[in-house]
């Protein structure tokens, strides 16, 4: 695998995980799905064609690497939990400790 295949199977991995969220998130809140599978699909229908053109190996099956990271991305991101912000409660300033 070339460092630009690494690249491609990287940026489908961080893309399925930034539009699982989305995802998990509309579907909480009873929202449309495809408004983040669709830009999801694109991003990763432009990184498999690019993989494709990329793979220098005899049998030319680099790609569903890419596609697999994608979809496992995809699916991770939408079965992780958010991390808390705000675990802890910042002290207020101005009231005494009791």
């Amino acid at each position: 695998m070339t460092f630009p295949l690494l690249l491609c199977v990287l940026s489908a991995l961080s893309t399925g995980l930034y539009f699982g969220r989305d995802f998990a998130e509309a579907h909480r809140r009873g929202q449309n799905l495809l408004r983040s599978v669709l830009p999801h699909f694109a991003v990763s229908a432009v990184l498999v064609v690019l993989s494709i053109w990329l793979d220098g190996t005899e049998l030319g099956l680099l790609w569903m690497t890419v596609a697999t990271a994608s979809l496992l991305g995809l699916a991770l991101g939408a079965l992780l939990p958010r991390p808390l912000v705000a675990a802890v409660p910042a002290p207020r300033q101005g009231v005494p400790a009791a």
